[in-house]
């Protein structure tokens, strides 16, 4: 189903905002991928300078819907049953398709404070 890094995170964190149990591991989990691939996003240097752990829960799932949105993540079928690709109602967001998180960013993203959070 996922089998790149980035994209198995952003469906954990797809999924756990569908349910409302969002994890703060999930939300750093995406956020290192994305910074392991260099994308420069707003929604990731957030979730690397901050402590995911430490938000409030509305705040954890608003910063887990930008990490999603940034990515262009698009959830395939398996995870979302009710968008049907026949009736043209799948979303498509940054050419991320297929359950994929697509990282948009330019290689060699410089963010300041970020030493030892993904390792």
């Amino acid at each position: 189903m996922h089998t790149d890094p980035a994209g198995a995170a952003a469906a954990r964190l797809h999924l756990g905002l569908s349910r409302g149990e969002v994890r703060a591991a999930d939300v750093t989990a995406l956020a290192c991928e994305l910074f392991d691939l260099g994308h420069p996003g707003a929604a990731v240097r957030e979730a690397m300078e901050c402590v995911p752990a430490r938000l409030p829960a509305p705040d954890l799932a608003g910063l887990a819907r930008r990490l999603l949105a940034e990515t262009g993540f698009d959830p395939d079928f398996d995870l979302a049953p009710g968008i049907s690709a026949v009736s043209g109602g799948r979303r498509r967001a940054g050419g991320g398709g297929r359950g994929r998180a697509a990282p948009g960013g330019r290689d060699g993203a410089d963010v300041a404070g970020v030493a030892g959070v993904c390792d």
